[in-house]
């Protein structure tokens, strides 16, 4: 038996025996490294006569890719004895009861935009969308809002530069219709606004619902019409206790707020109603006729009303929740119990 054919028997009983990829990289070192078996054997050749040196240079190149060849297949077949094992140690099966399913709901808010659209848009009014990011003319001066004005002050206002701002309320959305439609017009708009608030009733970031009729024969009377019926509709409560005040909204003249008695505590005072026993849900009023100033004639002799809500306010006095931030909290053991309220769309 040549030397050859000693080491390459010696090293196929060495491998059967190898069985982790550690003792393997070890064995072929053992034969391929520096001070490896057929490395000392490639040294000798320089020993030996210039005839028999090719013979036995050529031999050991084959044995040598003979050792890389088996170390390479080892190799695999360690990888697949590996993956077998952890396959057969972790499968599933298949046998086993199916684990319960928990089924997702609408977020409260989207249930709440659901419902307000229902009513709005089965009674005649269009839904319209329009930007967040708005200029200072669309968002405070179009609207009877003029620079330095102390009802800014009402707006803690995130400005992107002197011209563009996040708009803080959706009634830029009737300068948008205005300026795009004819008259008669009657909108909704749902999105986004921004102020710098954070506290129970206020974030940031909330949601609007902007409503606007512009008709010859809007009137305030009309006006608290829709908004009290949209009221019990919403709350399914045909003997909710309502009341209009008075107020202020430089976009409107008259202008008033209009307040529900406080459900969560049936008017005794807490957190939500601020002690008062009534939550303010919204805010309306006649067009002021500075609006209609700056517009096209066919503009002059009409007339109409608007209408403003935040819908975290809605939300959170429908589903009694004290505190706004607790719809934006991620919070399983809050959302999960909206999985009773289904809205089809």
């Amino acid at each position: 038996m040549s030397e050859n054919e000693k080491i390459k028997l010696k090293f196929q009983r060495q491998l059967e025996l190898v069985k982790n990829k550690k003792d393997l990289e070890l064995l072929r070192a053992s034969y391929l490294g520096k001070e490896g078996i057929l490395s000392i054997s490639f040294k000798e050749i320089n020993s030996i006569e210039q005839s028999a040196k090719i013979k036995r240079a050529k031999e050991l190149n084959i044995l040598k890719q003979l050792i890389i060849d088996a170390c390479e297949l080892h190799l695999k077949h360690l990888q697949q004895t590996q993956l077998s094992e952890i396959l057969e140690r972790e499968c599933l099966d298949v046998s086993l009861p199916e684990l319960p399913i928990s089924h997702g709901s609408f977020h409260p808010i989207t249930i709440t935009c659901h419902e307000i659209f229902h009513y709005f848009t089965s009674i005649g009014f269009d839904l319209v969308d329009g930007p967040e990011i708005e200029t200072d003319e669309n968002n405070f001066t179009a609207l009877n809002i003029p620079l330095h004005h102390p009802a800014r002050g009402m707006h803690d206002t995130f400005f992107i530069s002197n011209d563009y701002l996040l708009r803080t309320h959706t009634t830029t959305m009737e300068i948008h219709a205005i300026r795009k439609s004819n008259p008669p017009l009657q909108i909704i708009t749902f999105g986004k606004v921004f102020r710098r608030d954070l506290d129970p009733t206020h974030t940031p970031m909330f949601h609007q619902f902007e409503g606007m009729r512009i008709d010859s024969r809007a009137n305030f009377s009309g006006l608290l019409g829709v908004l009290l019926e949209f009221l019990q509709y919403f709350f399914n409560n045909t003997n909710l206790i309502t009341r209009v005040r008075p107020s202020y909204f430089p976009f409107t003249e008259p202008s008033a707020e209009v307040d529900i008695s406080c459900s969560n505590c049936n008017q005794k005072g807490c957190q939500l109603c601020k002690q008062t026993g009534w939550v303010e849900v919204l805010g309306c009023g006649m067009l002021h006729p500075s609006l209609f100033l700056k517009l096209d004639k066919k503009w002059k002799k009409q007339q109409g009303y608007a209408f403003g809500m935040g819908i975290e306010r809605l939300a959170m006095v429908k589903y009694k929740l004290n505190d706004l931030r607790d719809l934006y909290n991620s919070d399983f053991d809050v959302l999960s119990q909206f999985n009773k309220w289904h809205y089809e769309t």
